[in-house]
């Protein structure tokens, strides 16, 4: 069986609006000849109706012999006989009977009454019974075959066409863009026109021009992070394989394996590390509320035991306790890196200061501290994952400490941002939600 493409939606619109359209002309003729047959109908009644009562009229005036009438509900007139008129007519200024015939009345049927004015000049009342409205199908199936009909369903069909077109169209390159996306080529876009429109159809193909942008960057951004970690992990391993040599042409050195043991547990922290940054978003963790000048002080704490040589210094822009609900162990685990960072990269004896401060629709902590800062045109990336500057390589860190802090403080709703100080040294920024 050919597939001429009807399951497509330019079909199921095209023919849904063109039969809606064939109904809506069908019963609104129906309507209109209907309409028109029972005026003409009720207008040829009457006109007979009135014949017969002026007739009649003139013979009871005239003296004359009234004529044989068809028996009602008999059979066909005989000879000498006329159709019995269904009348009932009486004199309007005495209500007195002048020709009576039996109706049989039933409550749905209508009655025609009018007046009759004889050559005498007397008033008479009138009442005859309407014939039941008549089928007026056949009568309205030849007005459908006219030519208004003709025109009115080749603009409908028109219509259908070009209404199902405009919505199948932009659908149908929506569908091709993605299909492009989906094989591989990153660069497809939906066309400005679509993106331009400010119907339904425009929103959709924005969203799925940032969707792109998205699915861009995401992939770029895995295809960055398997070269470095590629590149990380070839370092430690060019050294294994060194010691390793070392250690085959002396055996009984421990220095050579104490490097190896060295390099092993290297490579066992930063692949650690980049778990942590891969499944970060995955780890379970329930919304907590707490007191942040209390997390604060706790991390504080165990920062202060790690480097007793700095002086950390809280402040609070307010006297009330600022309470905070988040994901309390991954802003925890953000701050104790940040404050890490602040006291590996500052002189010793230096001041560390962190400042919370609470706004009507945000909490803020600010960690400042006195070391070297960061160049200008680095402040931007040092969240990159294994982007790492001079001070940072002096350190032989992986370069994913800050990222792994970013991505937490992201999973709070928050915003981060570093800048340097004009005294010198480097503040960190954490704006949460309140």
């Amino acid at each position: 069986m050919p597939n001429f493409g009807f399951s497509k939606i330019f079909w199921k619109i095209f023919l849904t609006f063109w039969l809606v359209n064939l109904a809506v002309i069908f019963a609104a003729s129906f309507t209109i000849v209907s309409n028109m047959e029972a005026t003409r109908i009720t207008n040829l009644h009457e006109q007979m109706a009135r014949r017969f009562a002026e007739q009649i009229i003139d013979r009871v005036e005239s003296g004359e012999p009234m004529p044989r009438f068809r028996r009602f509900g008999g059979p066909g007139p005989k000879r000498g006989e006329e159709p019995s008129p269904r009348l009932n007519i009486t004199r309007a200024d005495t209500n007195t009977p002048v020709f009576q015939h039996r109706f049989r009345f039933q409550a749905e049927e209508r009655t025609l009454q009018f007046q009759v004015t004889s050559a005498y000049g007397t008033l008479y009342n009138v009442e005859t019974q309407l014939p039941r409205k008549p089928l007026f199908m056949k009568d309205m199936l030849k007005r459908l075959q006219s030519t208004q009909f003709v025109l009115i369903l080749i603009a409908s069909t028109l219509a259908s066409a070009l209404l199902s077109w405009s919505i199948a169209r932009p659908l149908k390159n929506l569908g091709a863009r993605s299909r492009e996306v989906a094989g591989g080529n990153l660069d497809a876009r939906p066309d400005k026109k679509l993106l331009q429109r400010g119907d339904e159809i425009g929103e959709l193909a924005r969203d799925l021009d940032h969707m792109i942008h998205q699915v861009a960057a995401s992939i770029n951004g895995q295809r960055q992070l398997l070269h470095d970690v590629s590149h990380e992990l070839r370092a430690p391993l060019a050294r294994l394989q060194a010691a390793a040599a070392l250690v085959e042409k002396k055996p009984e050195s421990p220095r050579y394996i104490a490097k190896i043991h060295h390099e092993c547990d290297r490579m066992n922290a930063l692949i650690q590390q980049i778990l942590d940054y891969a499944r970060f978003h995955e780890l379970p963790e329930d919304r907590e509320t707490a007191l942040l000048d209390g997390l604060v002080d706790d991390v504080c704490s165990d920062i202060r035991f790690r480097y007793p040589e700095h002086q950390i210094e809280i402040r609070s822009a307010t006297t009330r306790p600022i309470h905070y609900t988040g994901f309390l162990n991954s802003l925890q685990k953000a701050l104790t890196n940040f404050l890490d960072n602040a006291c590996k990269y500052s002189p010793p004896n230096s001041l560390v200061q962190i400042q919370l401060s609470e706004l009507e629709h945000t909490t803020t902590v600010e960690i400042c501290d006195s070391g070297c800062g960061i160049a200008p045109e680095h402040l931007a990336r040092v969240t990159e994952p294994f982007f790492q500057t001079a001070a940072e390589n002096s350190q032989k860190g992986f370069g994913l400490g800050l990222s792994i802090a970013r991505r937490a403080i992201e999973k709070n709703g928050g915003k981060l941002d570093f800048s340097n100080r004009a005294e010198g040294g480097l503040c960190v920024t954490v704006t949460l939600p309140r």
